[in-house]
């Protein structure tokens, strides 16, 4: 009789691919998970720099690093299965998903952060779809607020 196993089990396993890995999937791992930790570093860095400044951001403005955080860890391990199990399934159109994906999660968090320092040029300013735009407020706080609004 066969035994199913558990979650530690099957995440071990998922994770001792890596094992599989050769010098080409090194690199594309470490291209990847290094570029994610560039842009946990960054934006990290420019928050904490702000506030050991003198900037007060609102709390919810921390969630940005701690998401990038969980990100950088769910595109680590995600990539190992990408770079073994799922490998020629990727080559058939499914990695160009992914890279718009890093791209789009990358060039927004960027966004987010000039919104604070240029809160001019993205006011009523159009982004993407045509029924929708990005407006900043300020509240009693005088805290940068993005606002996405639908027509």
């Amino acid at each position: 009789m066969d035994r199913t196993r558990n979650f530690l089990e099957d995440t071990l396993l998922y994770a001792s691919r890596m094992k599989l890995f050769n010098v080409e999937d090194w690199r594309v791992y470490f291209a990847w998970v290094g570029l994610m930790l560039g842009l946990l570093g960054s934006v990290t860095g420019f928050l904490v720099f702000g506030y050991l400044n003198g900037v007060r951001y609102p709390v919810y403005v921390w969630n940005v690093p701690i998401g990038i955080f969980i990100f950088v860890g769910a595109i680590a391990f995600d990539t190992i299965g990408h770079r073994t199990v799922y490998k020629q399934a990727l080559k058939t159109g499914e990695d160009l998903v992914h890279h718009i994906t890093i791209f789009a999660g990358i060039s927004s968090t960027f966004l987010l952060c000039l919104a604070y320092s240029y809160r001019e040029f993205f006011e009523n300013t159009r982004f993407g779809h045509a029924d929708s735009f990005c407006v900043l407020q300020r509240d009693r706080r005088s805290h940068a607020l993005a606002t996405v609004y639908g027509r």
